[in-house]
């Protein structure tokens, strides 16, 4: 499996800001299994995330066709849930949108999962399992 950190094209943005194409995900030791997703274009711009897995182990995900198109394919894809942190309380996961990365076409999108069984607040664990999982 090819490596997920590294250089991603997004055909169509991330939500909300649908202008920026091109993203980095990195993996710095100093938060794993935390990971970050930053602008190749907008300094500053970066977004904190988290491989679902190491949240559901087992997560389904449930691409469209477009999506398939956009990621240019689907076999090794790696799902990641962005993090939010609120002024007060703890730090949550949006498991029902995604953001999806495909390391062997280096594509990626943030797919909303409107039928989803998941939610979009789901707390993170105090501390994360001995071994993660791989993408």
């Amino acid at each position: 499996m090819e490596e997920p950190a590294g250089e991603y094209e997004f055909p169509e943005g991330l939500p909300a800001f649908e202008d920026e194409k091109r993203f980095r995900l990195s993996t710095p030791a100093s938060i794993r299994p935390l990971a970050l997703l930053e602008s190749a274009a907008t300094p500053g711009l970066r977004f904190v995330c988290i491989l679902v897995e190491w949240l559901v182990p087992g997560y389904q995900l449930e691409l469209n066709d477009a999506e398939r198109v956009l990621l240019a394919g689907e076999d090794g894809v790696c799902c990641y849930a962005l993090i939010t942190f609120p002024k007060q309380g703890a730090p949550t996961a949006n498991l029902r949108s995604p953001v999806v990365l495909n390391p062997g076409t280096r594509r990626g999108i943030q797919s909303i999962q409107s039928e989803s069984r998941y939610g979009l607040f789901v707390p993170l664990r105090d501390e994360a399992p001995a071994e993660g999982p791989s993408c």
